[in-house]
C-alpha cells in the first residue's frame, strides 16, 4: 500500500464522504500484481484511491499524481 497520505483525508477540505464518493470500475494496471481488475474510488470526480480486486493492494493518489493527470 502507498505510504503517501491521500489529499482526501478526514478533516481536510476535499475529504472523502458518502456525499461526494463514487466508485468506478476501471482498466488500470495494479502496480503490485499487474492485474487489470481494479476499482477506482473518486471524490468529487477526482481519483482518491485505486483498489486491486485480485491482490487487494490499495494505491492512494497523491496531489502530484492528480496534477500530473491535469485533474488539479
Amino acid at each position: 500500500m502507498s505510504q503517501v497520505p491521500s489529499i482526501f483525508n478526514q478533516n481536510l477540505q476535499n475529504s472523502l464522504t458518502s456525499d461526494n464518493a463514487r466508485i468506478q470500475w476501471c482498466i488500470e494496471e495494479c502496480k503490485k500484481c499487474s492485474s487489470l481488475v481494479t476499482m477506482k474510488v473518486l471524490a468529487q470526480d477526482k481519483p482518491c484511491f485505486l483498489k486491486c480486486m485480485v491482490c487487494d493492494e490499495i494505491y492512494f493518489y497523491t496531489e502530484d499524481d492528480l496534477k500530473e493527470r491535469h485533474l488539479l
